[in-house]
């Protein structure tokens, strides 16, 4: 699912009308096994108009994405960067329009950011933000020590708790053997 420039440029929703897809969590009837409330997770369209201050914010329906492929499109893309990206939003070098006009040519990310041709990053007017970005990536990549670290201590985490589980079942083998031997004496 590529999302390219004149893909979004020969966008056909009209321009008095902004569609967005995102994603909102929905408190269901059901209980977890502690009593909480189970929450599910469901596809929302905000649709604005131009001269209308309200909001249409409800479910996606079927006809919704049909209507609005494009935006539904940028919706999956974005969802599908985010799993293994750094957002935009997290990069101090690029202001709330550049973020936007990220959105709306499809990148969500650093590493989206830092993949365009040298052409589409000059079209965009972000030569200066791009090489930042690949510093700000360069260096992110070499925190493998850091990775390693937590790998190393979430193991000593694991180790811990299962040493304290045995310890606690020995404590209680010791407290019913001591409660054995003190109701043997006594019998005697």
């Amino acid at each position: 699912m590529d999302f390219d420039f004149q893909t979004a440029l020969s966008n056909k929703t009209e321009n008095s009308i902004f569609v967005r897809f995102y994603d909102r969590h929905i408190k269901t009837n059901d209980l977890d096994q502690r009593g909480l409330a189970k929450y599910k997770t469901v596809t929302f369209i905000e649709k604005r108009t131009r001269d209308d201050p309200s909001c249409y914010n409800q479910p996606a329906r079927k006809d919704d994405i049909l209507a609005f492929p494009l935006e539904y499109q940028r919706y999956q893309l974005q969802k599908k960067q985010m799993e293994d990206g750094t957002p935009l939003e997290l990069f101090a070098f690029l202001d709330t329009s550049q973020i936007e006009s990220c959105h709306y040519y499809g990148l969500f990310t650093l590493e989206a950011l830092v993949a365009l041709p040298q052409d589409k990053v000059e079209a965009l007017n972000l030569v200066k933000e791009v090489e930042k970005a690949h510093v700000f990536l360069s260096l992110n990549k070499n925190n493998s020590a850091i990775t390693a670290f937590e790998k190393k201590e979430e193991a000593y985490k694991t180790k811990i708790f299962n040493l304290e589980e045995r310890l606690t079942a020995l404590q209680k083998k010791i407290k019913s053997l001591e409660e054995k031997l003190k109701s043997t004496s006594e019998k005697d």
